[in-house]
């Protein structure tokens, strides 16, 4: 399984590293070879620090105007992304009465809804097609 994306900054470049490895901490990408130079290994921790942290300096989440954690959720290849959908709607309730009830649950945004809107066309298109 993928880890959680990590990153490399340099000023006001950033550059995410993508691992399916077993690295958890930010010390497991210290020895990782970057690049070599005159023959010899240049590792992350020869060119920058390395460090865990937990907060995104990067990024802030806004919906419906009011500041927001935003959580995205992306379908594994090959998945069944409205039958996701459907499981994540189902769990709704059970998410939110874990919440303080000063914290709103909510979908912002929903990308099956145009797939959905294909299949039903579709769907339409074979009733036509087995009635004529």
């Amino acid at each position: 399984m993928p880890t959680a994306p990590r990153r490399i900054e340099e000023g006001t470049q950033r550059f995410q590293i993508y691992a399916n490895d077993s690295a958890t901490e930010a010390a497991d990408y210290k020895t990782l070879i970057v690049a070599y130079r005159n023959g010899a290994a240049v590792r992350l921790a020869d060119v920058g620090d390395v460090s865990d942290g937990v907060e995104n300096i990067r990024n802030l989440g806004f919906a419906n105007g009011k500041p927001a954690i935003l959580i995205t959720v992306t379908k594994m290849p090959g998945a069944n992304v409205i039958g996701v959908a459907d499981q994540l709607r189902k769990m709704m309730p059970q998410l939110q009465a874990a919440l303080p009830h000063s914290i709103d649950l909510g979908i912002v945004n929903d990308s099956t809804i145009p797939i959905r809107s294909a299949l039903h066309d579709v769907e339409i298109t074979l009733l036509i097609a087995i009635g004529w």
